[in-house]
């Protein structure tokens, strides 16, 4: 069978013009606005959606680098704004990704710099050293963690097992060291660690299967 050139041409120059067309509306941008951004009139956009005629290859790559798509995008047959939607989203999700990184740093080094002050506070007022006070701030540094990184860890079993382990066992500690301040040796304490860490394999386990399900 030969080699249709004319018939390539014409499915390239419809696909651009649908693919155009779509990519402006669902960018939410008129044939003028669109025509601003690449230094063209609504006339000559017009065109292009038509399939009156194509923008050049070198035009073609600046639309795509614009809109983050690849040139493939333009000159194949498919439904662009899905693509372009699904590519914002994940820029959108990276964006969120990023912003609950920052906002987790920040909770983290305000435990720590509440734990600080609390401990400089006590320390020059009521000359009491309470330095659990940072013991303190580990379990509820993990809490946190756990929460911010509940929606991006999945079902990650390891991780989630991890955080409720440091968790429990720090909680633990914290209470020891705390009576231990008074001193008040409260060992048998500990003993809770082997209930508590079974319970915490369980419920991590538990919350894991019913997220995979």
């Amino acid at each position: 069978m030969p080699y249709n050139k004319k018939m390539d041409y014409d499915e390239i120059k419809t696909n651009v013009s649908a693919n155009l067309t779509e990519l402006r509306k669902s960018s939410g941008l008129t044939q003028v606005e669109f025509g601003e951004k690449f230094a063209f009139s609504d006339k000559t956009i017009s065109k292009w959606e038509s399939g009156a005629s194509i923008p050049d290859v070198a035009t073609l790559c600046q639309i795509a680098n614009e809109f983050n798509i690849s040139l493939d995008d333009l000159v194949k047959s498919h439904n662009i704004s899905e693509d372009h939607d699904k590519k914002t989203n994940r820029f959108k999700y990276s964006l969120t990704r990023l912003q609950h990184i920052a906002v987790l740093f920040f909770v983290v080094v305000f435990i720590w710099a509440c734990a600080l002050m609390i401990f400089i506070f006590v320390k020059d007022f009521f000359k009491v050293s309470v330095w659990p006070i940072f013991l303190w701030a580990i379990p509820i540094s993990a809490v946190c963690i756990h929460y911010y990184t509940s929606r991006f860890i999945g079902n990650n079993f390891i991780l989630k097992l991890s955080l409720d382990t440091i968790t429990a066992w720090s909680t633990l500690m914290a209470i020891y060291y705390s009576f231990l301040v008074y001193n008040i040796t409260f060992r048998s304490i500990f003993f809770l660690g082997i209930p508590l860490q079974i319970i915490v394999v369980l419920v991590s386990y538990i919350k894991t299967w019913r997220r995979s399900k």
